[in-house]
């Protein structure tokens, strides 16, 4: 997976909402599909999907989101839970509005659920490196529930973030202002089978 952009954190309240979008250069009829994840108000998008609030699933459908955006199915998409929600683009997004990505999601990578960290660590860190991005610098993690692990050797300067138990958007988001607002330029966000890397741009 390449070229799926982050542009940015959006409040759902609804004073905030139509605030955030103008924020982030966009309009509510350029967004093609939001999907909430649990509970979370009602959004002026016209194709809004519901799905459970699951850390797991949340994570599976943010990759099938990615595969849509980076195949040219979709060009912009909300992924929304709690009180907020991330943007997500497609190239052809950013370039035909002119918009700023802040991020990027680079790859999405799958692996058994009970595969010992250090096997599937290194997995991802090899593919990463065959697609030129360094394993070896600097960075941070977050990961859906409660699982968190040693992240070296195959990692070894990437940080967990602060433990907080948070949902998948509100997970997204922190990392990729993280990688925004720190030196860092390597994000990994984790649930059990599933990994998701991020670049700061």
């Amino acid at each position: 997976m390449a070229d799926v952009f982050w542009l940015g954190e959006l409040s759902l309240l609804a004073s905030a909402f139509s605030n955030g979008l103008r924020s982030l250069a966009l309009k509510p009829e350029w967004i093609q599909e939001a999907h909430v994840l649990g509970q979370a108000p009602e959004l002026p998008i016209k194709t809004l999907y519901r799905w459970p609030g699951d850390s797991s699933a949340a994570h599976r459908l943010l990759h099938f989101a990615c595969q849509a955006l980076e195949s040219g199915d979709l060009d912009l998409l909300l992924l929304a839970s709690g009180q907020g929600a991330t943007v997500l683009a497609s190239p052809d997004a950013v370039g035909r509005w002119n918009l700023l990505p802040r991020a990027s999601l680079s790859a999405c990578f799958s692996y058994p659920p009970d595969t010992p960290s250090d096997q599937f660590l290194s997995a991802l860190a090899y593919r990463l490196a065959t697609v030129e991005i360094e394993p070896a610098q600097d960075g941070y993690a977050a990961a859906l529930g409660e699982i968190e692990f040693s992240l070296a050797p195959a990692f070894p300067a990437v940080k967990w973030l602060p433990r907080q138990v948070l949902d998948l958007t509100a997970q997204l988001n922190r990392v990729c202002a993280a990688l925004e607002n720190q030196p860092a330029n390597l994000g990994l966000l984790f649930s059990a089978g599933l990994a998701t890397v991020i670049e700061r741009l």
